[in-house]
């Protein structure tokens, strides 16, 4: 369980599956033949299980899906052939589940990462089974990691007590350890690669829903099918904000293809024009007219600041504007996202660009925590630079180039 409880990764993948799914309990579980330990826990629902916390193995259905290596989707209890006069569901009160095993590389099973609800919920999307695979796969290499790491440190600790070796090799095995621990690390990232495996199912459920759309149906049904679409778009900004990390991760950088000067307004004011039509209800203003022409990567810059105002519109006062503000200053370019609303924790200024962190934790989020991660990395790439500057009633991000 302490080996798990260190990845920094776990909180951010149990509140994808619980608000991917609508299921309000999911776990990481330590599951062997005689022992079932939470070692992760999400609980929306008040189920009651705590990190740390055991249940007899024998009355868990992960169990079972240990032994078979085989994922597990259960829909509604009651109406499922296989599982309606299993005990375990009744003796927990759960009608809703998905189990899926964990891995280890070299073969071993480490448990299960499952999710539950009291409820019945419709688990039939074929994107579920590849989503809890892909995380699966991810807690699998981080444990995996982590074991290696630490099976290094313990090895380091006895060469230096058993064989006296010199300060020069202790510095050389340190140095090999911190090598080890960084390709770990891009190892463990690697695996945010496979989100391009859900890029075809859900491609096939928005032209399906596109489709769907043209069809005469009731108000409820045109209802569904926005939410459908709402759901869909959500998705594929979690997989494109997965793979950027990756990419960024892997390749020492988010890649961007600089053009010839051009300019940068028009795309600029694209990106606000479209946030504008998502969020009707809130008032954005742009001016925009003081940037001129650059040699840039437009559409990265256009990614930019797409992050930065989806961001003022997830974290910003509802009653105050948003304002977006592009000049030339010093032959550079400056562009100014500022929101109004409660500042920044002090506390989460020095982490605020580091990926899987989030400046508040509001239960309406969606995202990953990757948006600023990936804005910064952009700016980065074209030589310049983000910074946030955030008081009582405002907060500012500021990104700038120079040309």
């Amino acid at each position: 369980m302490d080996l798990v409880a260190r990845i920094a990764a776990i909180p951010t993948i149990l509140e994808v599956v619980c608000r991917t799914t609508g299921m309000g309990f999911a776990a990481v579980a330590r599951v062997t033949e005689d022992r079932w330990i939470a070692c992760g826990v999400r609980d929306e629902i008040g189920f009651g299980l705590a990190p740390g916390r055991e249940l007899n193995v024998e009355t868990t259905i992960c169990n079972e899906v240990r032994d078979a290596l085989e994922p597990v989707v259960i829909s509604d209890v009651e109406n499922d052939s296989i599982f309606c006069r299993h005990p375990t569901p009744a003796m927990y009160g759960f009608r809703s589940y998905v189990s899926t095993p964990i891995v280890l590389p070299g073969g071993d099973v480490f448990g299960t990462l499952c999710a539950l609800d009291r409820t019945p919920r419709d688990l039939s999307s074929p994107w579920l089974v590849g989503m809890f695979k892909m995380f699966a796969d991810l807690i699998a290499f981080h444990v995996d990691a982590h074991r290696q790491l630490a099976a290094g440190a313990s090895d380091l600790a006895a060469s230096r007590a058993d064989l006296a070796v010199s300060r020069a090799d202790l510095a050389s095995r340190t140095e090999t350890l911190d090598d080890e621990r960084a390709t770990s690390e891009l190892r463990e990232q690697f695996i945010a690669v496979l989100g391009h495996d859900l890029r075809n199912p859900l491609a096939s459920i928005d032209a399906g829903t596109k489709l769907l759309a043209r069809e005469v149906l009731s108000e409820r049904g045109r209802g569904i099918l926005e939410l459908v679409g709402k759901s869909v778009s959500r998705m594929a900004g979690l997989i494109d904000d997965v793979l950027d990390f990756a990419r960024g991760r892997l390749g020492g950088g988010i890649a961007v293809e600089k053009t010839d000067t051009v300019p940068l307004a028009p795309m600029l004011r694209q990106v606000v024009d479209e946030i504008r039509g998502s969020h009707p209800d809130r008032r954005i203003e742009a001016e925009l007219d003081g940037i001129g022409a650059c040699r840039c990567d437009p559409v990265r810059i256009g990614q930019l600041l797409s992050n930065l105002v989806a961001n003022a519109v997830t974290h910003g006062g509802e009653d105050a504007p948003i304002r977006v503000r592009g000049v030339m200053v010093d032959g550079g370019v400056e562009l100014a996202v500022t929101n109004g609303g409660m500042p920044i924790p002090p506390e989460a200024m020095p982490s605020l660009f580091r990926p899987f962190v989030r400046a508040s934790e509001r239960p309406s989020q969606q995202g990953l925590g990757l948006g600023l991660y990936i804005a910064s990395e952009i700016a980065k790439a074209h030589g310049g630079t983000l910074e946030a500057i955030s008081v009582p009633g405002s907060t500012t991000f500021t990104f700038r180039m120079p040309v």
